[in-house]
């Protein structure tokens, strides 16, 4: 099972995201439409990267109305017009990596990082969730951030 532990970003994480309307289910390609746009417009990006923000509980909601955020790592701050937006991660956060089949990582993720709140106390900003994957020709790297309380 993966570890979670407490992480400072002195070096921030840069993504070019979006944000869309539509089922969870599509994720893959929303991220597809944002790489896209980042080749059409000439700005590079992280080959191989996504990153998503499920903002909705999909239980309650119909999945043509579900909100999410998705995006692409980018290697620096660059300016984007809009409906694109830069969105940097830096600062403390929990924690958690997994390498495998994307199917078989995530859930051991989400656990390790209950289980460190749990232990730990760790108190949130909320409880918004950035799922950053990485591909890596075999195998997916999970990485989970959750912004932790100052």
């Amino acid at each position: 099972m993966p570890n979670a532990e407490i992480i400072n970003l002195t070096e921030p994480l840069y993504s070019v995201c979006k944000n869309i309307t539509g089922p969870y289910s599509q994720t893959e390609e929303y991220i597809s439409q944002v790489r896209n746009y980042l080749d059409s417009a000439g700005v590079t990006y992280i080959s191989g990267t996504g990153l998503t923000i499920l903002l909705d509980n999909p239980l309650g909601k119909p999945p043509a109305e579900l909100k999410s955020t998705c995006g692409v790592l980018i290697p620096a701050r660059t300016e984007i017009p809009g409906p694109y937006f830069v969105l940097e991660l830096s600062g403390n956060y929990l924690f958690a990596r997994s390498k495998g089949n994307i199917d078989e990582i995530r859930l051991p993720a989400y656990q390790a990082l209950l289980n460190y709140i749990i232990d730990e106390q760790v108190l949130t900003e909320s409880g918004t969730r950035i799922e950053i994957t990485r591909e890596t020709g075999k195998e997916t790297v999970l990485e989970i951030y959750m912004k932790i309380r100052d």
